[in-house]
């Protein structure tokens, strides 16, 4: 539904809508057009649900034959349930 995008249209409100199309002379292509991407955030709430998160800050970028290697810094780490037990602003590499 436009209006809340989690609520399921009801099958026949769409049955209804594609006959009126049709008798109007439109030809129905798919059922809805191409999916949104979404781009996925990471905010407190949705935390909650989760396991793990880190928070990192990309210092550079190495190419090395067909690997690339990130070294990060770890700003902190969040575990659901237990105290941040990371040493924060530690120095790391990510392939």
């Amino acid at each position: 539904s436009p209006i809340a995008p989690c609520i399921q249209v009801p099958k026949s409100a769409l049955t209804d809508s594609r006959s009126r199309q049709q008798t109007q002379g439109e030809e129905t292509g798919d059922e809805c057009g191409a999916c949104q991407k979404r781009v996925r955030k990471l905010n407190l709430n949705k935390f909650c649900r989760r396991d793990y998160a880190v928070q990192i800050q990309v210092v550079s970028r190495e190419n090395e034959d067909t690997w690339v290697k990130f070294t990060v810094t770890i700003m902190g780490s969040y575990q659901k349930g237990t105290l941040d037990r990371t040493q924060r602003k530690a120095e790391t590499y990510l392939w």
